[in-house]
């Protein structure tokens, strides 16, 4: 409707379907995701519908993500993984400041643009996906990434986030 391209990230049908509040929070997180406006986090317009799709609108990325860099490419230099830590710190740290925890910090969800600006991805979907379980004992997130209070199922906070920063640089060196 603006004239701009623009990438869309739907809510999976059979999701809706068996959860009957995944919509509510998919909406709900959309919302509290469109507040975070940072350099170094996608930024996210808008969420609407067509034919009962439900989607969020978000800036279209020019560039890999760093899982496929490593493919592609192999590991990175020292220095280029602590210009990227600390473009990741600096998106935590903005949004941890607002209390929004990411829960899935990766390689694959962790974006170099091709002006070389370091974009984190997918904020808060593992939230929506907790949320959806209740008390079950499912866990959110990546395994090898997961803190080990998220791999246990308890209480998470901000040091999660930075756990699975430490395990990405880790891997990317």
């Amino acid at each position: 409707r603006l004239d701009r391209v623009v990438a869309l990230k739907r809510l999976p049908e059979d999701l809706r379907r068996h959860h009957p509040r995944a919509l509510q929070l998919f909406l709900r997180e959309a919302q509290s995701l469109a507040k975070l406006n940072h350099p170094n986090i996608v930024t996210v317009h808008d969420t609407d519908q067509e034919d009962g799709a439900f989607f969020i609108t978000m800036e279209r990325l020019h560039g890999e993500p760093f899982n496929r860099i490593l493919k592609e490419r192999g590991r990175l230099s020292s220095e280029n993984v602590i210009g990227i830590g600390r473009q990741v710190a600096a998106g935590l740290q903005y949004a941890h400041e607002r209390g929004v925890i990411h829960r899935d910090i990766k390689t694959a969800n962790l974006f170099l643009t091709t002006d070389s600006s370091v974009k984190i991805m997918d904020f808060g979907l593992a939230k929506v996906f907790e949320e959806m379980r209740g008390n079950t004992t499912v866990v959110s997130g990546t395994p090898y990434y997961m803190s080990p209070e998220q791999v246990l199922g308890g209480a998470i906070d901000y040091r999660t986030d930075l756990y699975s920063l430490g395990v990405t640089l880790f891997e990317l060196v």
